[in-house]
């Protein structure tokens, strides 16, 4: 049967991060093209956390999501499942934060860690046992 990894997808974000990284400078637009299409892909790789859907890239959707949970929280309502958004949310805006810095000082060349850590968690995620990934990947 077909069975979803993680893995393979980052391999492929860390490619197309690298290669926007290397990208000469005089034609930025590739290189701007393939960050979005890693940056769009990067939602196959956690679509939910124990069954709540979570978006890694719309930052509106996820402070969205959070805001509604808080509001029913202060109305009364005790589902806690709302505070799992706030953990991409608050990633995204440190993610904003540093990678406004690293391209203000290298440019495109920021891009390389943004790949290196991409490889880094290719790596991690292989070893993840299947069983754990099932609450995050769903079929």
């Amino acid at each position: 049967g077909f069975r979803r990894r993680a893995w393979p997808v980052l391999l492929v974000v860390a490619t197309l991060l690298a290669c926007a990284a290397a990208w000469p400078f005089a034609a930025t637009f590739p290189a701007l093209l393939a960050a979005t299409l890693a940056m769009g892909m990067i939602n196959a790789v956690v679509e939910q956390v124990n069954g709540l859907p979570i978006g890694l890239t719309y930052v509106t959707g996820a402070l969205s999501r959070f805001g509604r949970g808080l509001g029913r929280w202060l109305l009364g309502e005790r589902h806690n499942g709302w505070r799992v958004q706030l953990v991409p949310w608050a990633g995204m805006l440190l993610g904003a934060a540093l990678g406004a810095w690293l391209q203000q000082r290298l440019g495109l060349q920021a891009m390389a860690g943004s790949a290196a850590l991409a490889c880094l968690l290719a790596l991690v995620s292989r070893f993840i046992p299947r069983t754990w990934q099932r609450g995050y990947m769903p079929r």
